[in-house]
């Protein structure tokens, strides 16, 4: 069995798939049922390949393309998905956005000189 490093994920017509990035060799293809015959959006994050089409979310073995869970998000719809999780990069250190971290600080340092007025004046 391939890493998952070695895969590229495709989704496409109701079936999520797995290729060799080096040789497009498919090493797995799963049915994702109730989807219908739309594109999937794709994230791959910690072990496991979330897969989003036809208002259902799916969590897969990356490895082996079993499904771990899935999910038919009753309510919002089945339009198109966009997947967004929160996991900080092993190399972005503590503010991985620098503009962000400096704009905290102007934040805090101009609510605490606010709040203690200098006398004198």
């Amino acid at each position: 069995m391939h890493d998952a490093q070695e895969l590229v994920f495709v989704g496409l017509h109701g079936h999520a798939t797995a290729l060799l990035k080096s040789t497009g060799e498919r090493r797995w293809t799963t049915s994702l049922p109730g989807t219908g015959y739309g594109i999937f959006t794709l994230l791959h994050e910690d072990g496991a390949l979330f897969a989003a089409s036809g208002g259902r979310l799916f969590a897969l073995e990356p490895k082996s393309g079993v499904i771990l869970w899935s999910n038919e998000l009753a309510g919002p719809g089945n339009g198109d998905a966009c997947l967004a999780t929160v996991c900080a990069s092993a190399n972005a250190g503590p503010d991985p956005i620098p503009q962000h971290a400096a704009t905290r600080r102007r934040s805090r340092d101009s609510s605490s000189s606010s709040s203690h007025p200098s006398h004198g004046h």
